[in-house]
């Protein structure tokens, strides 16, 4: 509960300043309150705050969020309270993507910070989209951590996407759960079930005339993206529905602002099992927005050893013209973060391929997943700073590399080689080979004996295709 006499300041920031400046007063400091800002340029980024206050003072203030003007709808969360004792509520609904397995229910889990372990506050809701939930003994003015459990027969199963950080009283929180894997109703249904993703699409900036957005998938890691839907109109929160999705398959789904055939700006990805609603995709325009780089990271393993015998593994990557910093992350199957580095351009002639060596970090049949994004500012450190991802490139290391890479890792000479700082020649990477309906065409990537390049769904790509039926998307490459 707010104090009496408190109002919210709104401020701002453009993307790179210091300090916040503020642009808005006196809006009432009460749930959803409308805030407007009319001073901002267009196609700029913004970072904006919100602050309660009380005579003058900043009690407690917003996480920042970051847009590109003109923009609509934008929320800013702000949680306070002082405990009063007395009894007081939290509520929202469930955000449910995929299909339930049978006989799914929903626990609500609460803890405060100081609290170790959850204590299940609310049982047996029914596993279904937009369900309704209350707690009703929250005390007043308490910050409380709450999450959601799947059980099936008394055992937990999986959890909420997300956790929630609610001082109560609230209203509206939403905890998202997706389940993965095959319709509960048959094991392996014949033909395929299909069903639908759908949600909006958030549009920040001036966007230019004449542009259509499109929205592109893939199954979770495999291959390129293939757009499913084209042509919607540039209105903020155009609505949006797929229904080839298979239910039960997991998709990274994306949204591009196209203009004459290019897309000049993307949205943020979302990774989502069928079936699933209410899904947002925003994409911002504006004079900082930069395109995805072209191609996706290349690895391949080069022996393992040390203390664990993990594997070390050589990670490439394409040059952008104008990049000043490259920002390489990989993760293993459960989004740990094993690598997250800024790296700068060496003098390499453009364009070229970048590569490094990592420590040995990735241990024998594990999958993992590394992307690139780059910047063409040297000292930014704002994420929206950097280009969208590239889509993830899937690995895993299984057999020791018969022989060293003569063009990355040159055999030592007699003396060994001083361990400090070798400066190898400039490696030469081998040829790198795509698999089916997989990016190819640029820096020596080729397709896989039977297979063949041809230009992709998106302009300027091409992937691997059976030459036997080049133009189909849904094809197989047997």
């Amino acid at each position: 509960t707010v104090p009496d006499g408190s109002s919210i300041s709104i401020a701002i920031r453009k993307i790179g300043g210091s300090q916040y400046n503020i642009v808005a007063t006196d809006i009432a400091a009460k749930d959803q309150a409308k805030w407007n800002w009319e001073g901002a340029k267009k196609n700029t980024f913004y970072q904006v705050i919100a602050y309660l206050e009380q005579n003058g003072l900043n009690l407690t203030s917003s996480d920042p969020i970051t847009v590109s003007s003109p923009a609509t709808d934008e929320i800013l969360t702000i949680n306070y309270g002082s405990p009063t004792g007395n009894q007081s509520f939290i509520s929202g609904y469930l955000d449910i993507n995929g299909n339930p397995p049978q006989g799914a229910a929903v626990s609500i889990a609460q803890r405060l910070a100081t609290d170790e372990n959850y204590n299940y506050v609310i049982q047996g809701i029914p596993a279904e989209d937009l369900r309704s939930w209350v707690w009703s003994q929250a005390q007043e003015g308490k910050t409380y951590y709450i999450k959601a459990d799947v059980l099936v027969n008394g055992k937990v199963i999986s959890q909420s996407q997300n956790t929630l950080r609610v001082t109560a009283p609230a209203s509206n929180e939403a905890l998202k759960i997706n389940f993965v894997g095959p319709s509960p109703k048959t094991k392996s249904p014949t033909p395929a079930a299909y069903s639908g993703i759908s949600g909006t699409i958030g549009l920040n900036g001036s966007i230019p005339a004449n542009t259509t957005i499109s929205i592109a998938q893939r199954p979770t890691g495999q291959g390129a993206f293939s757009i499913v839907l084209t042509n919607l109109s540039t209105t903020n929160n155009t609505p949006w529905n797929w229904t080839g999705a298979q239910s039960g398959t997991t998709y990274d789904i994306q949204a591009y602002l196209v203009q004459t055939g290019q897309n000049i700006a993307t949205s943020n990805t979302i990774t989502i099992p069928a079936p699933a609603s209410n899904e947002t995709l925003t994409i911002n325009y504006g004079s900082g927005s930069l395109p995805t780089p072209p191609m996706s990271p290349g690895v391949y393993c080069i022996g393992h050893g040390g203390s664990n015998n993990y594997w070390n593994a050589n990670i490439s990557y394409h040059s952008v013209n104008g990049s000043q910093n490259y920002w390489i992350i990989v993760t293993d199957a459960n989004n740990n973060q094993l690598y997250n580095q800024i790296i700068p351009p060496n003098s390499q002639q453009l364009p070229t391929t970048y590569n490094f060596n990592t420590n040995n970090l990735f241990q024998t049949g594990q999958n993992y997943y590394v992307k690139y994004a780059y910047s063409t500012c040297s000292t930014c450190s704002n994420t929206w700073d950097y280009s969208p991802f590239t889509p993830t490139t899937q690995f895993s290391c299984n057999t020791p590399t018969s022989a060293p890479q003569p063009t990355n890792t040159p055999a030592p000479t007699s003396p060994p080689q001083p361990t400090a700082t070798p400066v190898p020649p400039t490696p030469t990477l081998p040829p790198y080979t795509s698999k089916c309906n997989e990016t190819c065409g640029s820096d020596g990537y080729s397709c896989v004996v039977g297979l063949q390049c041809v230009s992709g769904e998106l302009i300027g790509s091409s992937v691997c295709r059976n030459p036997n039926c080049t133009a189909q998307t849904d094809c197989t490459c047997n």
